[in-house]
Order: structure tokens, then C-alpha cells, then sequence
């Protein structure tokens, strides 16, 4: 490495590269497309009815039998609050003064702004991995679960209506076959799942039961890309969205997430999974976006995550300045018998 004395230094300026370096976070596929989608959030909690068995009050007869007037309970309704989150934003007021000058290249208020959102992101898609805790909101393995680990849902016993269970299968060594019975169990008539999150490792192993299928169609066009609403042929298709890589099985995309426990596969049905987003009643609606971070949200389209920012305030007697970003809601699935999770593979 090059030393410089001051008979170089006393003449000339260090350059900044205009972007800071992202050097920690990773790919959050699930948690970017979750939340990029999200539904509305109503009232002091949300409430789902819930069919857990058939009304069996129907009888075969002819002529004049007498008919049942047996009146049937079939449904319970599930209940589930809300869960909210936030970051802090914090600049002393010298900091901000000296940033303030044309030697600031990278300003300090915007990086600091769009590192908290992206830092935010990152631990609430360690959050959708986690099972439920404290003030945690529900994850993908409380929805997935058998009442193995997760008794309850909605407020309802697990062992008391089974319905309520997820598809929670053991597989040691993936094949076309394990993933199909995990396909087949979460479905029922036309309905099955239609997305696929997993680990690298384990994308990895499906990759390799592909070929040389996936080598003769990448060798062509690239991976096919999955992005926030939707999948698209290839990464060239892609205008201004952030696309992750995938591979198809049974007609859905199988994605990788760098968030997702190690072994661990799951089959979604997004039509019955959704994070529902509670409003701020004072908060602005703030974008998700990256001018000055150079990382894996830096593709990422303006299109707002549901993040609310306060505003700046000046705590008192203290030249700083104070914010504060926050997100409400609940991950929830009103129906979780058609969500999966395969768990403890290995190769």
C-alpha cells in the first residue's frame, strides 16, 4: 500500500465516492414483497370468521319424513391485534452544520433517514422468520405451525380446531417427491400455494435436481426474476423493480431469502397471506427508496413499505434534532391450512 507525506497531502484533496457501502444487510425477499403489498388494517383488532367443520344438519328422505330443524355451529371467529415498530433518526446540530458545507458529498440527514428505513426493513424480516414473542408480530412460523410449537392461533386452540393448523413436514434429503407431498398437503380442490421461499442453501439443492433443465433455459434468457407484485420473464424485463431470482415448481416461483432459517422451505398461498397496515393517525406516509446507500435496497422502487416518519423535532435544550419512523400491523392468514413449511434439510 501506498504511503503519502505531507509533501503530497499538503496539495492535494481524498475523493468520497458519492454512496455509502452497504456492507450488512442482505436480500429479504419475503418481507419486501409482504410489505409492498400490503392490506388495510381496520378497528382495535381484526376479526376473521372461521368454518371449521360442515354443517352436517342435511338428510336423505322422501315423502312425507319429517326434516331437520337442528341448527348447526360451524364457525368461530379469529381474533388477532396489531403489532407496531420504530427506529430513531438522531443528528446533533453541529454534526448537521459541519455536513452542512460543500465539502458534505454525502449528506448526512438523507443517509442517515434512508439507513434507519433500510436498517427497519432488515429486522422486520428477521421478525417474519421468528416466532412470535413479547411484542413481536406473527411470523411465518407461527402461521406454518401444527401446534407443535404454536398451541394457539387467533385466539383459538389448535388441537381444538385442527383446521387451524399449518402444513409443517420433516425432510432430510430434498426431492421432487418431498416437495410435492408438501404441495399436496397444502392444498385443497383448486386451491394450492403459489409461492416458494427458501434459504440459499436449499435453493441450491432444487437447482441441482433441475438440471440440465435450468442450465439450457439460463444459458438463454437468465434466471427468470421474481419482484414485489409479480414475476417476470427475465432480468431484462425488469423497469425501475427489484427482481430476485427464481425457479419454478408446479406453476410457482421458488425464491431465495437470505432471512429464512437454515433447512427451511415454505410453500405460501398469497391469497390467504397478507401483512395488514395500520394507518398513523398523525405520521406521514413515507417511501422506501435509496439515493446514497449502495446495497440491496438500492434498486428498490419508491413505492412505500407502510413506514410512517414523525418528523423532525428538537428535544429541549439540546441543539439535535429527533425523528422517528414506525410501522403498525400484523402479519396474518385467515386461513393457515394452506400455508407450508419444510424444516431440517440437509442436502
Amino acid at each position: 500500500m501506498a504511503t503519502f507525506d505531507d509533501y503530497i497531502q499538503s496539495l492535494t484533496l481524498h475523493s468520497l465516492a458519492p454512496q455509502v457501502a452497504d456492507g450488512v444487510l442482505g436480500g429479504n425477499f419475503f418481507s419486501h414483497r409482504i410489505l409492498m403489498n400490503a392490506k388495510r388494517w381496520d378497528g382495535e383488532t381484526m376479526k376473521f370468521p372461521f368454518a371449521y367443520r360442515k354443517n352436517t344438519s342435511g338428510q336423505w328422505y322422501d315423502g312425507m319424513d319429517t326434516l331437520s330443524t337442528t341448527r348447526v355451529n360451524t364457525r368461530i371467529r379469529l381474533s388477532f391485534e396489531p403489532r407496531w415498530y420504530s427506529h430513531s433518526v438522531v443528528l446533533a446540530g453541529t454534526d448537521m452544520d459541519v455536513n452542512n458545507t460543500q465539502a458534505g458529498v454525502i449528506k448526512l440527514l438523507t443517509t442517515e433517514m434512508e439507513w434507519a428505513q433500510q436498517s427497519m426493513a432488515d429486522t422486520i424480516g428477521d421478525a417474519f422468520y421468528t416466532l412470535q414473542a413479547g411484542k413481536l408480530p406473527l411470523s411465518l412460523l407461527d402461521i406454518t405451525d401444527d401446534a407443535t410449537d404454536v398451541t394457539t392461533y387467533g385466539g383459538a386452540s389448535r388441537s381444538t380446531y385442527t383446521g387451524l393448523n399449518g402444513q409443517r413436514n420433516s425432510i432430510t434429503t430434498l426431492s421432487v417427491s418431498s416437495m410435492g407431498t408438501l404441495a399436496d398437503d397444502c392444498s385443497a380442490g383448486s386451491i394450492g400455494p403459489n409461492l416458494g421461499v427458501t434459504t440459499k442453501a436449499v435453493w441450491g439443492y432444487y437447482e441441482g435436481l433441475l438440471q440440465p433443465t435450468v442450465r439450457h433455459n439460463i444459458d438463454i434468457s437468465g434466471y427468470p426474476q421474481a419482484t414485489s407484485d409479480g414475476v417476470v420473464s427475465s432480468k431484462q424485463a425488469l423497469k425501475g423493480d427489484l427482481g430476485f431470482d427464481y425457479l419454478w415448481f408446479r406453476g410457482m416461483p421458488m425464491v431465495r431469502d437470505e432471512k429464512a432459517p437454515t433447512g427451511n422451505m415454505f410453500m405460501l398461498n398469497e391469497d390467504y397471506l397478507a401483512w395488514y397496515s395500520l394507518a398513523s393517525a398523525k405520521w406521514s406516509q413515507v417511501p422506501m427508496g435509496s439515493t446514497t446507500i449502495d446495497g440491496p435496497y438500492k434498486k428498490s422502487p419508491s413505492k412505500s413499505f407502510k413506514f410512517y416518519w414523525s418528523g423532525l423535532r428538537e428535544p429541549q435544550a439540546q441543539d439535535a434534532e429527533v425523528g422517528f419512523f414506525k410501522m403498525g400491523g400484523q402479519l396474518i392468514s385467515p386461513n393457515p391450512r394452506f400455508q407450508g413449511r419444510a424444516l431440517t434439510i440437509t442436502s
